[in-house]
């Protein structure tokens, strides 16, 4: 299943780009220092060629070939030891051959999520690094939870993941005194998070998030995902892209909770929940029996993943 697909299969879906309306006074706020920064067109070009089925590696290598800075961080991660072993390579080519042209557009959108974030200003730096682990580290139990589940998604489950908490970043940024008072970077999340939000400062960061994706033109489905990670019943798209990264963020949450894989419940997932309703058999109890496991991996990936 490819975001393409996904967002062709609802038309619902496609239009949430349409519909993404900040209060006239929360844009002025998240403007307030010049543009709302976007990903850069490079990150939001490797999404489509992945996505496009008839794409080849020589359009993916050329791509690479404009940043030089990402270039090099390409084959330096494909003669990592995460995905070394073999013969060291030297040309970008041979490292989108080793890595795969999903994976390496996982990296480029990394590279860049990481680039905006550093550019945006935030007088604690902490809040910074804690919200980045969190899409490391939940974009790595997506990852884990699609495969143990055979959801079928090829890479857009790991993108979601990434991207899916852009806009705690956004507010953390433009409401950098007061970001606290309604996120208080506990992780203990949950509807009641957005309602808090909205009551403070009349929008939230699934709504900023929201608005950043479709100004960086990222596919519907992910502005979805983003808009809907805290009640995936709303989604009208792709549900199970929704509930798989609402569970994994329930999952990763519990990681930078406790700053332990150990001990996680699983009973009340919601988005595990939803994703048994939607006909995956025995979500819940698969991933209880796993969740150490799949979190001990997600922080290893994570800290490979802020290295880049």
């Amino acid at each position: 299943m490819s975001l393409q697909a996904a967002a062709a299969s609802a038309s619902s879906a496609a239009d949430e780009t349409n519909l993404v309306l900040l209060p006239p006074h929360v844009q002025r706020t998240l403007e307030s220092n010049g543009p709302l920064p976007v990903l850069p067109w490079l990150a939001v070009r490797a999404v489509e060629i992945s996505e496009d089925p008839d794409c080849s590696i020589n359009e993916f290598v050329a791509l690479i070939g404009r940043d030089i800075a990402l270039l090099s961080g390409i084959l330096s991660f494909a003669n990592s030891a995460f995905y070394g072993g073999g013969k060291p390579i030297s040309n970008v080519r041979q490292a989108v051959i080793r890595l795969g042209i999903r994976t390496c557009r996982n990296l480029i959108l990394t590279s860049s999520i990481s680039s905006l974030m550093g550019r945006m200003s935030m007088k604690q730096e902490w809040i910074r690094e804690s919200l980045a682990r969190h899409g490391y580290v939940t974009a790595a139990v997506c990852h884990a939870l699609n495969q143990r589940l055979q959801l079928g998604y090829v890479g857009e489950e790991y993108t979601a993941g990434l991207v899916h908490d852009i806009g705690r970043t956004i507010l953390a940024s433009c409401y950098s005194d007061g970001f606290q008072e309604f996120d208080a970077l506990t992780f203990e999340e949950s509807s009641a998070t957005v309602d808090r939000e909205f009551s403070i400062i009349g929008t939230s960061h699934t709504e900023a998030g929201a608005y950043f994706a479709a100004k960086s033109r990222l596919p519907p489905v992910l502005i979805e995902v983003i808009r809907h990670h805290h009640n995936p019943d709303h989604a009208t798209g792709d549900r199970r892209l929704v509930a798989l990264v609402a569970a994994a963020d329930d999952i990763a949450n519990h990681l930078q909770r406790f700053d332990t894989p150990e001990n996680y419940d699983a009973s009340a997932n919601q988005g595990l929940i939803l994703l048994e309703r939607l006909g995956v058999t025995n979500a819940v109890a698969r991933i209880s029996a796993d969740a150490t496991e799949i979190l001990k991996d997600a922080d290893t990936v994570a800290g490979n993943m802020a290295k880049l």
